[in-house]
């Protein structure tokens, strides 16, 4: 699983092409977005040192959180309700 920070929200199409250019790459199996807060986590076989630089191709800086065993994890601190 790879999780990245990129900013999606220059224009409406653009989650769209991202997603759509992100499922042509050989070895993603699922690609998931919240453009609320420029998180892009896909899940595959796939080296992330190929998706950053498949973003900076389409002038995109993406910005590698991590690679994790655990999705839950990574996704905590975003969804987990306030106290």
């Amino acid at each position: 699983i790879i999780f990245l920070r990129v900013n999606l929200q220059c224009c409406e199409e653009c989650p769209t092409r991202a997603e759509k250019k992100l499922q042509k790459l050989h070895g993603v199996l699922a690609v998931s977005m919240d453009t609320l807060h420029d998180l892009v986590l896909l899940s595959g076989t796939l080296d992330p040192q190929v998706v950053v630089k498949k973003f900076a191709k389409w002038g995109k800086r993406a910005v590698l959180l991590s690679p994790v065993e655990d999705p839950t994890h990574a996704w905590a601190c975003i969804w987990s309700p306030k106290s």
